[in-house]
């Protein structure tokens, strides 16, 4: 090989094979998997999706990639038997792709195959370690009820991506049942600083709960209290915020405050009974 071969393209011809243009059949495979996610993203087209895909693995059944996508579209039809044949075929065609492994970890977990989940994400943290990947994994070892390791794989995750707002929602969950009260608080401080947090959703009334639940916990009652009510206030049609409003009350001893939230439950059956 001469010098010549290291200069750019177009001096010459030798480098044609690096830089040559996609082939007809690349690019209309490239059209396909880029449709077939698009459909696979709108619910009401993912049976679309399906098809498409196929189209692709008919024109490419050797691409690892065409099967990775179709385990994907499949997942999402909740099809999970033929997804995980699926993401299988993707890695006996190419062992080192990394997402092939990190969804194969999610549908075992989802099976229950738990050992063999965690075997997957590891070798997929392995290949390539990156926050989505720490998070699957805490999800496995908080299902082998690991819940302590879980969490620190969800610490891991939050390292990298400190915002965002499943995960830090999972992370809350776990802290709550490992008694971490003061991070539960801390993390749904973050959510709801996040755009679209406070909507009328049941999202946001379990983050409001869940931080109330942990002010209790540290006998914070004041701050306990004024979040109850911002549930009550925001949720009106729940009636689990006035219960849970009386039930720290009387632990309290607070007469008005009891006073209030029984006459704010029995106005809630009256307006909300089957007969109004």
């Amino acid at each position: 090989m001469t010098l010549a071969c290291f200069l750019p393209l177009g001096f010459n011809a030798c480098l044609w094979p690096v830089y040559a243009a996609p082939s007809a059949r690349d690019r209309e495979l490239e059209a396909l998997i880029s449709r077939a996610g698009q459909q696979n993203e709108d619910g009401s087209t993912r049976d679309a999706a399906l098809n498409t895909i196929n189209r692709a693995i008919e024109i490419a059944p050797e691409n690892n990639r065409v099967w990775l996508a179709k385990s994907y579209i499949l997942d999402r039809l909740e099809e999970y038997e033929q997804a995980l044949s699926c993401v299988r075929k993707a890695l006996q065609l190419d062992s080192q792709t990394v997402a092939a492994w990190g969804h194969q970890a999610v549908l075992l977990r989802r099976q229950g195959q738990l050992s063999e989940a965690l075997a997957s994400i590891n070798r997929a943290i392995k290949l390539g370690d990156g926050p989505y990947y720490r998070c699957e994994k805490g999800k496995i070892l908080w299902k082998m009820g690991k819940k302590v390791e879980a969490e620190a794989e969800l610490d891991k995750a939050l390292n990298v991506q400190p915002r965002d707002p499943l995960w830090l929602d999972t992370h809350s969950t776990m802290a709550a049942a490992n008694g971490r009260w003061q991070a539960v608080i801390d993390d749904c401080s973050i959510i709801m600083t996040l755009p679209g947090c406070h909507g009328h959703n049941q999202s946001y009334y379990d983050i409001l709960h869940r931080r109330a639940d942990a002010y209790v916990h540290l006998q914070k009652y004041d701050k306990a209290i004024a979040e109850y009510k911002m549930a009550a206030k925001t949720f009106p049609e729940q009636r689990h915020s006035h219960e849970l409003l009386l039930e720290l009350f009387k632990k309290l001893h607070n007469a008005a405050g009891i006073k209030e939230e029984a006459i704010a439950l029995k106005e809630f059956d009256e307006e909300f009974s089957p007969t109004h």
